[in-house]
């Protein structure tokens, strides 16, 4: 398998992310264990799951939010901010916005938005916690 690559904030050094320590947390942001490595806590907790490694690093780096009702880090915390934290299941208004910030329309949660314009409920929720863009449109959440 290849490896994952990049800088971790609190140190500013290059790491191969296969091998850094892996902080889990509850859905909620309560500490629960740790591993000394990405693909050891995948082996041990997830086995027999494929292509796993590259969601808990988009979850470590802030790119997608949860798994199977795990958060990960790595960086160890007993609690993880949950302002950040941004749910498929939730029922939240998001606002969709042109590439200037206009905004288009205000939506009453993500799954209304993703069925009507028959995109992907994960791929708006990625773009809301990267920022990004998605489908040429930008979102947040209401009052955010």
């Amino acid at each position: 398998a290849g490896f994952l690559w990049s800088y971790l904030d609190t140190c500013n050094e290059y790491v191969n992310e296969r091998y850094v320590k892996i902080y889990i947390y509850d859905i909620s942001g309560k500490y629960i264990s740790e591993y000394d490595s990405l693909q050891r806590m995948c082996r041990t907790m997830f086995s027999g799951k494929q292509y796993l490694e590259n969601t808990i690093y988009r979850i470590c780096n802030g790119k997608s939010a949860s798994y199977e009702g795990y958060r990960f880090s790595y960086i160890k915390q007993k609690q993880l901010d949950n302002s950040k934290l941004l749910s498929i299941g939730k029922n939240y208004p998001i606002v969709q916005m042109d590439k200037n910030n206009n905004e288009i329309k205000i939506w009453n949660t993500i799954k209304s938005a993703s069925e009507e314009l028959k995109i992907n409920k994960c791929s708006i929720v990625t773009a809301l916690i990267s920022k990004g863009s998605y489908k040429g449109f930008y979102w947040k959440r209401l009052g955010s």
